[in-house]
């Protein structure tokens, strides 16, 4: 099934970043009955899921979240969640809380020849070469507590949608070499006071698993060049001074040579 340019756009938009595999206003895939991708399709997918549970105790619980679905520049996200919680439970009293994120990032390769070169660094093709290649990532993160008495903070941070390259094209593209999928998590459970101790259990997770494929330009797929597989756990339980963890990720292109770029 194929569609051609929307015709209300403007004639200097009708051009598809397909090039060369398609020339300007020819007849491409329609983004209909996927998988699979289509060429130079890149999807992204994030998830946010929290509960909280106090029986038996006095409870002070504040939240801010945010979500945003434009496009983000450095050091801003598209979604944000940030917590403070106390707690000191009473005749058993115990709170729960769980909260987990998810980032899942698919792409094809993505041509950055010349006039569809979605690229910011005037480096990018002597670093990348003529195209970024494909990938297929998830990450995830989050913490689990049960706890008789502590405070404890977290933060949740997402980026996927990044920076218009601003060029012609329908459907749009991103900048390659813009700011990267971002993924920050951290956890800090202490006492109710700094000189006290937190009663319980805490846990935070970090997984992920990456595929990364070869260079296939301008067209075709070579298979996956790399394959990553990552977990760990941290926890603690019991008297708690303070338990912390800090928890940072980011996929994009790192261009060597220009180490300002990407």
């Amino acid at each position: 099934m194929t569609a051609s340019v929307p015709s209300n756009l403007p004639s200097s938009s009708r051009t598809f970043p397909y090039w060369p595999e398609y020339p300007p206003f020819a007849d491409v895939p329609l983004y209909t009955n996927e998988p699979p991708l289509n060429g130079q399709e890149v999807q992204m997918a994030m998830t946010y899921d929290e509960t909280t549970t106090a029986v038996n105790g006095i409870v002070s619980y504040n939240k801010n979240s945010v979500i945003n679905t434009g496009s983000q520049t450095l050091n801003n996200y598209n979604v944000k969640n940030g917590k403070t919680v106390t707690f000191s439970g009473q005749e058993g009293g115990k709170l729960a809380s769980q909260e987990n994120m998810l980032v899942d990032n698919v792409g094809k390769s993505i041509s950055i020849i010349a006039p569809n070169a979605a690229t910011v660094c005037p480096f990018a093709q002597g670093a990348i070469g003529n195209c970024t290649p494909s990938f297929c990532t998830i990450a995830q993160t989050g913490s689990e507590v049960e706890v008789y008495t502590a405070s404890f903070v977290t933060n949740a941070q997402l980026r996927t949608v990044g920076k218009d390259s601003g060029i012609e094209t329908w459907p749009p593209l991103p900048i390659v070499d813009g700011p990267p999928v971002e993924m920050n998590y951290r956890i800090n459970v202490g006492g109710l006071r700094s000189s006290d101790a937190a009663a319980g259990s805490a846990m935070a997770y970090f997984k992920a698993h990456k595929y990364e494929g070869a260079k296939e330009c301008p067209s075709g797929f070579l298979g996956a060049a790399q394959e990553l597989t990552y977990s760990e756990v941290s926890s603690a339980s019991g008297s708690i001074r303070q338990f912390q963890k800090i928890i940072n990720y980011q996929s994009g292109m790192n261009l060597v040579g220009c180490p300002t770029c990407g």
